[in-house]
């Protein structure tokens, strides 16, 4: 069987490893859904550029043949290992921050998400 080699896409905007993380799919796809969609003009633009590093690519859902079956995101054995390293500076770390403790407070956080909740929000 052969060895499926993991792929780290690089988008980091010359910002130090401190200021991204690398992310796969699923989290991605998770983060997307916790960014709030109302604020003030500052913050959806970084909201707007965050969730254009959070999308998948094209050469993603073509490398990891993704699509939605019946709510459901179905994929190849790659699609488990693709990664992607996003630039997150403070100002998007603590829009995420925020979001993730809402989330969290208002006890609708899932269990899909404990590794972001521990990523974002326990470990700073």
């Amino acid at each position: 069987m052969p060895l499926v080699k993991e792929r780290v896409e690089e988008s980091t905007n010359g910002l130090s490893p401190a200021d991204t993380v690398t992310l796969g799919i699923r989290d991605r796809l998770s983060l997307l859904t916790f960014l709030p969609k109302e604020g003030d003009i500052l913050t959806l633009r970084v909201i707007r550029d965050l969730r254009g590093e959070l999308a998948l690519s094209e050469e993603e859902l073509k490398e990891g043949d993704l699509r939605f079956e019946e709510g459901t995101l179905i994929g190849n054995a790659i699609a488990a290992n693709l990664m992607k390293t996003i630039p997150i500076g403070a100002v998007a770390r603590g829009i995420i921050k925020s979001s993730l403790e809402s989330v969290s407070k208002s006890k609708k956080l899932t269990e899909d998400c404990i590794d972001l909740y521990e990523r974002f929000v326990e470990k700073d």
